[in-house]
């Protein structure tokens, strides 16, 4: 199923908030995960109504930024 811009976007602002709750700094990541995967498919990059790549690019992006910040 795939999802809205406004979704990804909701998805990864409460995923970042939920960082208060859970300390360690590792779940910030798959946040700004679904804020960058609001913003290509906002920018038309990442297909809107493609789910397979909304989730293969919300995965490799939150993967990559958890393992830069380690």
């Amino acid at each position: 199923m795939a999802f809205s811009p406004v979704v990804w976007l909701a998805i990864g602002v409460v995923v970042m908030a939920c960082e208060i709750l859970m300390p360690g700094f590792i779940i910030f990541w798959f946040g700004a995960g679904g804020v960058l995967t609001a913003i290509f498919i906002f920018i038309r990059v990442i297909p809107a109504d493609g789910a397979e790549w909304q989730w293969i690019f919300f995965f490799l992006s939150s993967f990559a930024m958890l393992g830069f910040w380690q």
